[in-house]
């Protein structure tokens, strides 16, 4: 497949300070905005639950169906917690260590809620067991990570056979995560300008091999490599139209 790799030849593309503002004030926005919505939700399920085994308990005969209404309440409540944390990961700012592969486990939990990639899409995973760390802020790799993975859900609609592999490995000092799609993939004349911001080959909900212009989007590989470069490392693209998408990261150890 023709590849391209960065930052090796290419540009050192950078987000305008509007742009990277706009994001930051998007993810504390949000940040507040989810936190406060997840403390709201937990006293109406907490109502629910103490109302559903007291009935149970009251009526025994319907002991099954009000375990079920509290099975479901607690259920949601563990994405609520989820949540919670995954926010307060996201707004760390220091670097500390990650492991990849617990990373990888951590946001695909979180993507699983999205009908689409749970159920419509077969995964693959060969995560690497104690990986050695790498030195990060975890909210900025696992954005880049959500950002590479939304476009191989994208580029897959439509796939004849969808399948997203996700691998981490560890060898010669690094640490590296492949993200390999069979979705519609890139022409070779476009590979060159991924990296770019703006530059986006997405039409409507799906990707094309050829470039869209005027979306507004194409800043996910922008993001992903800025993330990665931050962490010095690289972020290789391999791509050929009907043959799908490899993203590979490769980052250093501590």
């Amino acid at each position: 497949m023709p590849t391209v790799a960065f930052p090796a030849g290419q540009p050192n593309w950078e987000l305008s300070p509007v742009h990277r503002a706009a994001s930051d004030d998007r993810l504390r926005a949000l940040t507040t905005v989810m936190a406060g919505l997840a403390h709201n939700l937990r006293s109406p399920l907490t109502a629910i639950m103490g109302r559903a085994e007291l009935i149970a308990a009251l009526q025994p005969e319907l002991r099954e169906q009000f375990d079920s209404i509290v099975s479901q309440c607690e259920r949601i409540n563990g994405m609520l917690k989820e949540l919670t944390a995954k926010l307060a990961l996201e707004a760390e700012t220091a670097p500390r260590a990650v492991d990849l592969s617990e990373l990888v486990e951590r946001e695909c939990e979180f993507m699983a809620l999205d009908r689409h990639f749970k159920h419509e899409i077969h995964k693959e995973f060969a995560l690497a067991g104690g990986l050695p760390a790498v030195t990060a802020v975890y909210g900025v790799l696992a954005r880049a990570f959500a950002a590479l993975v939304d476009n191989a859900v994208i580029a897959l609609r439509g796939a004849a056979e969808p399948r997203l592999v996700i691998a981490t490995e560890s060898g010669d000092g690094a640490v590296r995560l492949s993200i390999r799609d069979t979705g519609c993939g890139i022409l070779p004349e476009n590979l060159p300008r991924v990296f770019e911001p703006g530059f986006a080959t997405r039409s409507g909900d799906r990707y094309e091999a050829a470039p869209v212009e005027g979306t507004g989007r194409g800043y996910g590989l922008t993001l992903a490599a800025a993330a990665v470069q931050g962490c010095g490392g690289t972020i290789e693209v391999s791509s050929e139209p009907g043959a799908g998408t490899l993203v590979t990261i490769t980052l250093p150890v501590q």
